[in-house]
């Protein structure tokens, strides 16, 4: 067999026989994988602590016959342990890894890893706003699927920065010039500069966010469940 060693995060796990568990992972150079793990779910163990949820690992692996990698070794590198503090973080962290595991194709997806790293980083800093972190995490994936909508120009090609105020067109996937509309050019000024930001941490440091965040969140989470979902 075929081994080697990745960083690796768990997006999915079930039991499998009296004592074994079927991993979905990804990796940080393969994307996604299964994989089984031997009597991880025994007290003896050595494995299960290097393999938990909200975690970043270092992972050995072994390519078997079937479609499945075995794994060998597992060493928790970082666990973010402030997200099972919190139910709604919880569950917005599980929301996190359900959408990267359904976006990721096996044997790829290796893009998203920074994505869902950073992702589960700010949601481990009680610092930052859980709706920033989800904002952030909702811009990145709408970018790498291809889905993020015009944010440079109207419908009618016009450059966003001629007018105050905006309305969303769904349609056209643009925002469009309106004096009664619900975006400034302050909240599609925020939505570019989450594309350049390497973590959410970055965006707590922009004056007065909490007063922009609460629409733009409202936004990316409509589109996340119009084209990721």
């Amino acid at each position: 067999m075929n081994q080697f060693v990745s960083k690796g995060i768990v997006l999915h796990r079930i039991n499998y026989g009296e004592k074994d568990r079927i991993l979905t992972l990804l990796l940080n150079d393969k994307g996604k994988i299964r994989v089984l793990a031997k009597s991880v779910r025994s007290n003896k163990s050595k494995l299960a602590g290097g393999i938990e949820l909200f975690s970043e690992s270092t992972v050995g692996l072994a390519k078997s016959r079937s479609d499945l990698y075995i794994l060998t070794s597992g060493r928790l590198d970082r666990h973010f342990g402030n997200i099972a503090k919190d139910l709604q973080r919880t569950m917005l962290g599980y929301e996190f890894l359900k959408i990267i595991n359904k976006l990721c194709e096996d044997g790829s997806g290796e893009d998203f890893y920074r994505i869902l790293l950073s992702s589960l980083e700010g949601l481990d800093d009680p610092e930052i706003d859980k709706e920033v972190t989800e904002l952030w995490f909702n811009i990145q994936v709408l970018h790498e699927t291809g889905s993020l909508p015009n944010l440079q120009t109207a419908p009618n090609g016009t450059d966003l920065e001629q007018a105050n105020m905006y309305s969303f067109d769904y349609d056209s996937q643009c925002f469009t010039p309106n004096n009664r509309g619900g975006f400034s050019q302050n909240h599609i000024k925020l939505l570019r500069l989450i594309l350049s930001t390497k973590n959410p941490k970055k965006l707590v440091q922009i004056e007065n966010i909490e007063d922009l965040v609460s629409a733009a969140h409202r936004l990316s989470h409509q589109l996340v469940e119009q084209y990721v979902r």
